[in-house]
């Protein structure tokens, strides 16, 4: 997604964070899906459900003063993540 970066200062500013040499950003994301059904035959209840969940998650460490945005959003909330 490089053809984004170097934005931040213009197309994604107000979703920019400055961060400090040494310091770090952690960020999660995920999705899912859950279902149930149930059913009654005869006078018998039959019940399936079923449960799926994925997460994602990453960890930067600055070494040096960076600049990083969201593309929608702050960054913990944003869909992507872009450095300056």
């Amino acid at each position: 997604v490089g053809q984004w970066d170097g934005k931040c200062l213009s197309t994604y500013s107000a979703w920019m964070v400055q961060y400090g040499q040494n310091s770090y950003l952690d960020k999660q994301s995920g999705g899912g899906f859950h279902y149930a059904i149930g059913a009654s035959v005869f006078g018998i209840g039959l019940y399936a459900e079923s449960e799926n969940t994925l997460t994602h998650k990453f960890r930067i460490d600055f070494k040096q003063t960076a600049a990083m945005c969201g593309n929608d959003g702050p960054i913990p909330l944003s869909t992507l993540v872009y450095k300056q």
